[in-house]
């Protein structure tokens, strides 16, 4: 019987699945699932998920991310983006709390990040058995245009945070074949609706 989880990303929905992730890990015992997906910031969470190590990731939230040097209208005053991914990734993810990249790549979880293709605007799929630096995966995954302003290039195409185009990526055929899928989302009750087509255009152009 397969089980996934979907974690949906954009903003702070990333600490919402932190949260959701801690409470099935330590109340109800969930080590493991076969596929899981999230987009922007929930993909590091998951990662670290993967990784077996999933309270280095939790450190993170609650420690790094209220940072100044990765969170700071300064950082425009400097030149740099108002949210540091870079500073994230090359010292967070890769210095402070390391994240095994060949444990997440080993992890008999298959976790799946989705990326926005920034010159078609389409989501495209990327999962932790890549070929591919999944570091820029993560880079990718969290680069969002009006905070990062910059495309993270894999391969020989340029992506953006796949929460612009798959904010909730539910209909990844992997997971749809799942007999029981855990998504981490809002409630009901918020009735807010995600990016418009209008302004996810602007963000692309």
């Amino acid at each position: 019987m397969k089980l996934s989880i979907v974690a949906e990303g954009g903003g702070m929905r990333g600490a919402y699945a932190l949260g959701a992730i801690d409470a099935l890990y330590s109340h109800f015992g969930l080590k493991s699932v076969d596929y899981m997906t999230g987009s922007s910031a929930s993909a590091a969470t998951l990662a670290y998920y993967a990784a077996g190590q999933f309270y280095p990731g939790y450190y993170i939230w609650s420690n790094e991310l209220p940072s100044p040097k990765f969170l700071s209208f300064r950082n425009i005053l400097k030149g740099r983006p108002f949210f540091d991914i870079d500073y994230l990734v090359d010292e967070v993810f890769k210095k402070r709390i390391p994240l095994n990249e060949n444990k997440v790549k080993a992890s008999r979880m298959r976790l799946i990040v989705p990326l926005t293709n920034a010159e078609t605007g389409d989501a495209e799929y990327f999962n932790n058995r890549t070929k591919f630096d999944f570091f820029e995966i993560l880079r990718a995954a969290m680069a969002m245009p009006f905070a990062y302003n910059h495309t993270v290039k894999i391969g020989e195409k340029a992506y953006l945070d796949g929460a612009l185009t798959d904010p909730l990526p539910i209909n990844i055929p992997q997971i749809r074949e799942s007999r029981k899928i855990i998504i981490l989302t809002k409630p009901r009750s918020d009735s807010k609706s995600g990016i418009s087509d209008e302004v996810r255009q602007s963000l692309l152009n």
